[in-house]
């Protein structure tokens, strides 16, 4: 199944979840960088990754979702709400168009997305 990873460098929940990958200290981008090479296999080239500047984990919910119970390990985000839940409409629907619509030249629109000013790193496999 295609894969699109999205994750913030402000992520406290993946942080606060460093000892189930037995890291230390608690770096969020080096363990999602880390899930992204290791759990899934080379080659397949419809597996996507973006970290993002000053999101955090819940950065996707507006407003904040109580129910989750785990907002409470989530650090502040930095980067503007508003503009980080318009670049994940962005991604989210450019990755739907190229692998549910089948659309091979949507594909390339993916990994320009990686050039966004919000994109602190971006990868595909």
């Amino acid at each position: 199944m295609p894969l699109l990873l999205l994750g913030g460098e402000r992520d406290g929940v993946i942080a606060a979840s460093s000892h189930r990958y037995g890291s230390s200290p608690a770096d969020a981008f080096a363990l999602l960088r880390r899930t992204f090479h290791e759990a899934l296999p080379g080659g397949r080239g419809d597996a996507h990754m973006f970290l993002l500047a000053g999101a955090n984990h819940f950065s996707f919910c507006h407003p904040d979702d109580p129910t989750t119970g785990r907002s409470f390990l989530d650090h502040r985000a930095t980067a503007p709400g508003d503009a980080l839940r318009n670049f994940f409409v962005e991604v989210i629907s450019t990755f739907l168009d190229a692998y549910v619509r089948e659309d091979s030249e949507v594909v390339e629109q993916l990994d320009q997305l990686s050039g966004h000013p919000l994109v602190l790193q971006a990868g595909r496999r």
